[in-house]
């Protein structure tokens, strides 16, 4: 469908409908109340859904850079939506850090390190 939408100019048109999706997915993520009550749930929520849309974009979307600025974009906006969404990740963060060095290889964590947000954008 991408590459026949480009013959046609068409592509912004799935680029927004797919921003639109991406940030009503990562809304119920980050709003949902059960996944609040543990940081490490939460942003490994967050990792699955970056990981689905990486692989999305890597397959369906010949890693298009437009359409890899939306999907980020789209990330941006639901992680903002959760002011406790940095502190989770610190925490996710610090955790992974802690164990890791007695459970995992150090490539394990560089993945695990790699996939995590790091950046917030300004409200």
């Amino acid at each position: 469908m991408y590459s026949l939408f480009t013959k046609v100019k068409g592509q912004d048109m799935i680029k927004d409908q797919l921003s639109a999706y991406i940030r009503d997915c990562g809304r119920r993520v980050v709003q949902d109340e059960e996944r609040m009550k543990d940081p490490s749930t939460y942003v490994q929520a967050l990792l699955d859904i970056k990981e689905k849309y990486d692989r999305l974009l890597a397959l369906a979307f010949m890693a298009d850079k437009t359409f890899q600025h939306a999907i980020n974009q789209a990330f941006e906006h639901f992680i903002n939506l959760n002011p406790k969404s940095p502190e989770f990740i610190s925490l996710f963060i610090d955790e992974k850090l802690k164990r890791g060095a007695k459970e995992q290889t150090e490539e394990e964590m560089d993945t695990i390190l790699d996939k995590v947000p790091t950046k917030q954008a300004s409200k």
